[in-house]
């Protein structure tokens, strides 16, 4: 029988899992330690020297090896890995390969027989499974089950049924996490400051519909951190501009020498929570608060990290609204736009994106909103830095990103068409059908043609008319910077 065939009779055996030791897999090079370890009762296997090279684990071997595990209800997140090389070098080569893999791995194995190479001999068997089991145990997490808090089970019966509350209305729910989406000069800083300033000053939000019987809102406070525009020379200006009560705008500086321990978990953050006591906080952008041991794209982590936000929304009645980067693959949109973790996009209550319209004006798309249909689109522009509400749109992330990328495709080929009609037309004007089948006989398409002429009329460089009556009536084409026409 192989190695691999008495590991799979090995792993057959139930209960696998009974005793910690059974939960440590052990690689060796050393035949009489593999023998050794798996009398203990523990999972060993003998890995030859030739499946470990210099770059890592190169061979379809080892891999088998490991597919070895995944046998009925048995799989590798049920073990730990322990390699037990004849080197250094070779420990550190599994190790990294095993960490690639994301298994869970141990890289003090050989300290097992560390300075006590005797019990490595089959005869002194009693001290080698002592010292096994003495580096599993030190492995093992250890409490006291008295010694274990848990939280307060309530029942649901207790519980008092509420209404939501909206400190934006339709939009923004109170007591929530809230994100915002968009591309770099999107206006996603213009938008948030606009929030801050409506309700620092108790006033509408600039897209916030109106209500006939809005009842106005008390000015509150607005807690900010922001690690990328500088409070004296961007953001204090947008906020004033925006009709901010600045006595109720507060943030920590980059300078501070504690910003950098704000982060969504951190007993700082909450200690701010605390003394300022505001009703809306903004964090932009969310990677700078993220914890540094936090991996994005890890399902799950930046739920937990997130979570903790809930909590202190409910203790001290605090919205939060998070600013993030989208990403800029063609043809993505909604959900898929929020960079880096669906995590984010699913502990979110009420989703926004910030974009910019084929007409060059910007949008506000509300994505996603658990409590309410999603709010109206509202369009809007930027001037002197303040956020301008022009109309609403039905028109979602979705269709503005298909649009965009429309336009993109068709970008080359109308630029095209309109050096075609400024050549054609550089010697004074033509009639436009002669133009017209000019542009047809080149290879370029009507709708191509019109999108270059209303593009070239937009600019104030192409123009129409007609001469005679009737049956005579001709229409010409010509520029308007051309001094021949008459």
């Amino acid at each position: 029988m192989t190695e691999q065939e008495n590991l799979i009779e090995q792993l057959k055996k139930e209960p696998i899992l009974e005793k910690p030791i059974t939960r440590y897999f052990f690689l060796v090079t050393d035949n009489c330690i593999n023998l050794m370890l798996k009398e203990t009762g523990a999972c060993s296997i003998l890995i030859n020297d030739n499946q470990i090279e210099n770059n890592g684990i190169t061979t379809n071997e080892f891999k088998n090896i490991i597919s070895t595990l995944s046998i009925g209800s048995t799989n590798l997140s049920m073990f730990t890995f322990c390699p037990w090389l004849s080197t250094k070098k070779d420990n550190n080569v599994m190790v990294k390969f095993l960490k690639q893999e994301g298994i869970a791995c141990e890289t003090d194995a050989y300290k097992i027989t560390y300075n006590k190479k005797e019990i490595e001999n089959p005869n002194e068997f009693d001290k080698f499974k002592t010292a096994v089991e003495e580096f599993i145990k030190q492995k093992e997490p250890t409490y006291n089950p008295s010694d274990v808090k848990i939280p307060s089970v309530i029942s649901i019966k207790e519980i008092e049924e509420k209404e939501v509350s909206w400190l934006i209305s339709g939009y923004i729910p109170k007591g929530q996490i809230s994100i915002m989406g968009g591309d770099g000069g999107a206006g996603k800083t213009t938008v948030w400051c606009s929030i801050a300033a409506a309700i620092s000053s108790g006033k509408k939000a600039f897209f916030e519909p109106i209500i006939e019987q809005f009842e106005q809102c008390q000015p509150q406070k607005v807690l900010f951190f922001s690690s990328e525009d500088s409070l004296e020379y961007t953001l204090k200006a947008r906020l004033r501009k925006a009709g901010a009560n600045m006595s109720n705008i507060y943030s920590v500086p980059l300078t501070d020498d504690y910003f950098n321990e704000i982060k969504f978990d951190s007993p700082v953050l909450e200690k701010l929570i605390a003394e300022v006591k505001p009703t809306l906080c903004i964090f932009d952008p969310l990677q700078s608060f993220i914890p540094p041991d936090i991996q994005m794209g890890k399902r799950n982590e930046m739920r937990n990290c997130l979570n903790r936000l809930i909590g202190l929304g409910e203790k001290y009645n605090c919205t939060f609204l998070i600013i993030c980067h989208t990403n800029k693959q063609t043809g993505v949109y909604g959900r898929k736009r929020i960079s880096d973790s669906a995590d984010i996009w699913d502990i979110a209550r009420s989703v926004f994106i910030v974009g910019e319209t084929a007409e060059h004006k910007r949008y506000l798309s509300n994505e996603k909103n658990n409590y309410a249909e999603t709010g109206e689109t509202a369009i809007f522009t930027i001037e002197d830095g303040v956020a301008v509400f022009d109309n609403y749109s039905n028109k979602k992330d979705q269709d503005f990103v298909r649009e965009r990328d429309y336009n993109s495709y068709q970008a080359p080929q109308r630029q095209d068409a309109e050096k075609f009609i400024l050549d054609f037309l550089k010697n004074g004007k033509k009639p436009t059908k002669d133009l017209d089948d000019a542009a047809s006989a080149a290879g370029i398409s009507k709708k191509t043609m019109e999108r270059a002429k209303t593009q070239l009329r937009k600019k104030k460089i192409l123009q129409v008319k007609s001469e005679g009556y009737g049956s005579t009536k001709i229409f010409y084409s010509y520029l308007l910077d051309n001094r021949s026409i008459p």
